[in-house]
């Protein structure tokens, strides 16, 4: 009988020392377990704050357009800028729109535009594509020339022969022309005229003159004097 006790109250021990080490290995790794199925369950907060960030529209910068030339010769031109990145750049040509692309991810873009004689007004506007607010650059203006300037000399001196070491070189071009006699800037007048005192040397003399217009078309002429002392 006490024998029989003995083993009964073994056998509880048992059981209860069972249900202790289940208990522990339940609480350290069952129950972790379940924690972390669950923070795998819930909606990761770093996704939606991506996503949130990803679809919140950007503060829309003014575009800006660079390095435009004042005057060019050249009927068509590339033409470059920065506004804010992705969004929707038009352009407009004397306020027409002419096309329309989209901004890379640093905000660049570029338009290959054609020319029309004399003054062309260009500028971009930017579209926010969530917003569709838009911001206007400042309007440039492009000269576009691609007739030589006229060049006119008032005396006829090629092929003559002087006896005086000086010779006024006269002539006439447009206006904003920069005129050059070999080499040497001459002074124009705000009507055009020009008066340069060439020296000559003794002998045979060759005489270039340049116009230059702002958009680098260039008109030349060449004259021979001969200077023979008395």
């Amino acid at each position: 009988m006490r024998r029989k006790q003995k083993h009964t109250i073994l056998l509880i021990l048992l059981i209860f020392i069972g249900l202790i080490a289940a208990g522990y290995f339940f609480l350290y790794y069952g129950l972790g377990q379940i924690i972390n199925y669950a923070f795998l369950l819930r909606p990761s907060k770093t996704n939606t704050s991506s996503t949130a960030t990803q679809q919140s529209p950007q503060i829309l910068v003014d575009p800006v357009l660079q390095d435009l030339p004042y005057a060019t010769n050249s009927a068509s031109i590339i033409i470059n800028g920065t506004t804010t990145p992705e969004q929707t750049v038009d352009f407009y040509q004397d306020s027409e729109k002419i096309d329309s692309i989209k901004a890379d991810y640093e905000g660049n873009f570029s338009f290959q535009i054609y020319l029309k004689s004399g003054e062309n007004g260009v500028y971009v506007k930017s579209t926010d594509m969530y917003t569709k607010r838009s911001k206007t650059s400042k309007q440039s203006t492009i000269l576009f020339l691609d007739t030589p300037p006229e060049l006119r000399l008032e005396e006829n001196l090629d092929g003559k022969t002087v006896n005086t070491q000086f010779v006024d070189i006269k002539g006439s071009t447009e206006k904003e022309v920069f005129v050059q006699i070999n080499s040497a800037p001459v002074v124009v007048r705000a009507d055009g005229s020009f008066v340069y005192p060439f020296k000559l040397k003794e002998g045979d003399n060759e005489i270039k003159i340049f116009a230059v217009d702002v958009a680098q078309n260039t008109t030349d002429k060449t004259i021979r004097i001969k200077y023979q002392k008395e």
